[in-house]
């Protein structure tokens, strides 16, 4: 999923094909609802919906609260995406925003794969 550096990166990249690369064990024991934001040139909002073994994805905010929301400009997220940029470095340094459980932001690095 790279990405020259001319090209647009969106959320929706990294987000849309989660569910077809996920497997039920790594979703098992998980029922969440993530709000993922991108800010900055290219912004866009998705919803993870964890749920009895399966992931959905939704675009736009989430319709009940959810339980974790990470925000990131775009070029953070590439960046994360490209495993140029650690994802617990990228929280403590302020790039990465997140509210809500920690402890699921930490399970959904291994679910994003990055």
């Amino acid at each position: 999923m790279a990405q020259s550096p001319s090209q647009a990166f969106s959320l929706a990249q990294l987000v849309d094909k989660v569910p077809s690369s996920l497997s039920s064990p790594q979703l098992k024991h998980t029922n969440a609802v993530i709000q993922l934001r991108s800010t900055g040139a290219e912004p866009g909002e998705r919803v993870l919906v964890i749920k009895d073994g399966t992931c959905t994805v939704e675009e736009g905010t989430a319709t009940t609260t959810p339980n974790l929301t990470v925000e990131a400009t775009a070029e953070t997220w590439l960046a994360l995406v490209n495993k140029q940029l650690d994802p617990t470095w990228a929280y403590m340094s302020g790039k990465l925003h997140i509210s809500g459980d920690l402890d699921l932001a930490m399970r959904l690095q291994s679910i994003l794969s990055f």
